[in-house]
């Protein structure tokens, strides 16, 4: 995509969690988890149909067990820029068990790294100072048509699945109930996990842009609703509404500054009421558990606004009566997309 195009048609930055994006012979967690040839093919030509339908230039990729694969099949669909910050986990032999995050740009990456915490950040935050991702979150700086360098987060916070080492647990409970009980602790240890890593990973955000100032887009796997109270400190969305009505000698400019507002509620500003798509679905019910935040430059009601959220759209063909085996091997998430422009 040539920068005349990039200028005209806007710039456009997805999420995609792929579903155990893992090349065959390997395998995922069990020993009988590989994709038959034909699967991965399938897989690989639904990624690549969305990618040639809806053009994004920066993509952030959550469940990514074969780095090399993505990068050779990303490349002829114009991403030269492939990154991941860490190797994905083996479990034993073929056997791996914990994907990584890697962020894919048409456009020069100037630096990448993890996100990780210092001891004394964690002490603060009254967690382990040994403390350390489920998955490491990836930061890349990109240099971006229109706007300049831009820092970009992928994260896939840790899952709602029940994690618990139930023989830590002394009890004289029968089997049955300490089961129930460990399924119960079980959520709420991973709960506090996916907040410690949200405290962590915005104390990482706001000391980089602190230091270099450049806007920021954290996208990813949140593993929950952004309303709920263990993510509440990545957004800003409802204090924003409540800062904008203050008097202006009484705001807080750091509020405006390092919040980052969710692009779903950015794109509203322009397009009024709308209904938002689930990104995810299981038992039958539908959540929003992937997002895209974005720093004050994308935000028209503050005075650093540079562009505008014109598109916002969540990716779920796939996801209702697929009609072809490729559409049947491609993820259980649903891409979300969205398209920024230079303000007027």
């Amino acid at each position: 995509m040539s920068s005349l195009d990039t200028g005209s048609q806007g710039l456009r930055i997805a999420t995609i969690n792929l579903l155990n994006f893992i090349e065959p012979p390997l395998a995922c967690y069990e020993s009988d988890n590989i994709y038959s040839h034909a699967q991965w093919q399938a897989k690989c030509a639904w990624l690549a149909c969305y990618i040639k339908r809806l053009k994004p230039d920066v993509i952030a990729f959550q469940e990514v067990f074969s780095p090399s694969a993505l990068t050779l099949l990303l490349e002829p669909l114009g991403f030269k820029w492939v990154k991941v910050v860490e190797e994905p986990g083996l479990l034993q032999d073929y056997i791996y068990n914990r994907p990584v995050n890697a962020i894919a740009s048409r456009f020069p990456v100037i630096d990448c790294a993890p996100v990780v915490a210092s001891g004394d950040v964690s002490r603060a935050l009254g967690i382990d100072a040994g403390f350390q991702f489920s998955r490491s979150p990836v930061w890349c700086r990109i240099d971006m048509p229109l706007m300049g360098p831009c820092d970009f987060y992928c994260v896939h916070l840790k899952s709602k699945r029940p994690s618990l080492d139930t023989d830590l647990l002394e009890s004289e409970l029968d089997d049955a109930t300490l089961h129930t009980l460990s399924r119960q602790l079980g959520r709420a240890s991973s709960a506090l996990m996916r907040g410690a890593e949200a405290a962590v990973l915005m104390h990482e955000i706001v000391a980089r842009r602190s230091r270099d100032g450049f806007p920021v887009a954290l996208l990813g796997d949140f593993n929950d609703l952004l309303s709920a109270a263990v993510l509440d400190v990545l957004h800003v969305d409802d204090d924003i509404d409540a800062w904008l009505t203050q008097a202006a000698d009484r705001r807080d400019p750091g509020l405006d500054r390092f919040g980052l507002r969710d692009s779903f509620n950015l794109h509203r500003l322009h397009a009024g009421e709308i209904e938002r798509t689930p990104t995810h679905y299981w038992g039958g019910r539908g959540s929003v558990l992937d997002y895209i935040l974005l720093s004050s430059e994308f935000d028209p009601r503050s005075a650093s606004s540079t562009m505008d959220v014109t598109e916002f759209r969540v990716c779920d063909r796939h996801m209702f009566g697929p009609e072809s085996v490729m559409e049947k091997e491609s993820s259980d998430h649903a891409p979300v997309q969205v398209t920024l422009i230079p303000r007027d």
